[in-house]
């Protein structure tokens, strides 16, 4: 409840004008208008704005607290090149996930001890609460198939097996 007093609802203009007036943010390369419209329709304040601590401040004189050479555009940048980044991890980590799943059905068709069954036997016994979780999605379509390759030759669905 603190902040709801020392830092209340504000509009956009309300904090593009703090920006430039109480933190010294310059707004030379984008205007204060398309600033207004860049938080209100593109990036919220508190995403963009936090791109500002990376930034010097004046450490002495009448623009102490201020921040140094600092333009909004530049906050702006700094937004867009994390949101590249954050694509660039997310892809990176989706190829990494599908070479480890290739990598598995691999090891499985290639070992003659398992037929992959067993291996979703042997998971289910260990992790008996993933049994729930798949459960609670059974009537998604995009599950229903998927989900009738866990029934065994007796037609028993394996988290009975389990239970």
């Amino acid at each position: 409840m603190v902040n709801k007093v020392t830092k209340p609802k504000k509009l956009v203009s309300q904090l593009v004008s703090d920006m430039k007036v109480s933190r010294g943010i310059t707004f030379n390369y984008m205007g204060e208008s398309i600033a207004i419209d860049y938080l209100s329709n593109i990036n919220n304040y508190l995403r963009t704005a936090a791109y500002r601590k990376n930034y010097q401040k004046y450490q002495k004189g009448p623009k102490k607290g201020k921040y140094l050479n600092l333009d909004f555009s530049y906050l702006v940048e700094m937004s867009v090149l994390d949101m590249h980044y954050r694509f660039l991890i997310q892809k990176m980590c989706s190829d990494i996930e599908h070479s480890m799943c290739v990598q598995l059905i691999r090891d499985i068709e290639n070992d003659s001890t398992t037929d992959g069954y067993d291996l979703v036997h042997d998971f289910f016994t260990k992790y008996p609460k993933e049994i729930k979780k798949i459960q609670s999605t059974i009537a998604s379509p995009h599950t229903e198939s998927p989900l009738e390759i866990l029934y065994n030759t007796n037609n028993e669905s394996i988290w009975k097996r389990l239970s």
